[in-house]
């Protein structure tokens, strides 16, 4: 059982210290200020967020940060978390492509264990329950 706890606090350590975790520590204690911007930016670009949606999120957070007086970079982080859930449900309500031809090919990126491999499942089901 020791084992196990050392290995969980391991995973643990590793995560906190990935981009995920650089931006939790980031939307700590900081103020924000053009430094706090700057850093954002490049973790979204490096947790392969993408360039144009990462300029996207920050010209929106920097709008409303503005617009409501924020100061701490703790109360950012709510705002992040909103947005990026927005822009989640935005592209799931896109209707997927026909399936009226022979052969349609959905092409699927995504980073290392992001979910690529269960969206595919969850995509074939869904066409195959609709006799796709």
């Amino acid at each position: 059982m020791v084992h196990g706890a050392r290995s969980i606090r391991d995973s643990l350590a590793r995560t906190r210290g990935s981009l995920f975790g650089q931006i939790a520590r980031l939307m700590g204690e900081n103020e924000v200020d053009e430094p706090f911007w700057e850093e954002l930016e490049e973790l979204l670009v490096l947790a392969d967020v993408g360039v144009n949606m990462a300029l996207e999120l920050i010209e929106e957070l920097r709008r409303e940060v503005d617009r409501r007086g924020i100061h701490r970079a703790e109360e950012v982080r709510e705002l992040l978390k909103d947005r990026m859930v927005q822009v989640l449900r935005d592209g799931a309500e896109r209707p997927l492509p026909s399936m009226e031809r022979l052969l349609t090919v959905i092409l699927v990126v995504g980073v290392n264990g992001s979910g690529k491999t269960t969206c595919i499942a969850k995509l074939a089901r869904y066409h195959m329950q609709r006799g796709r």
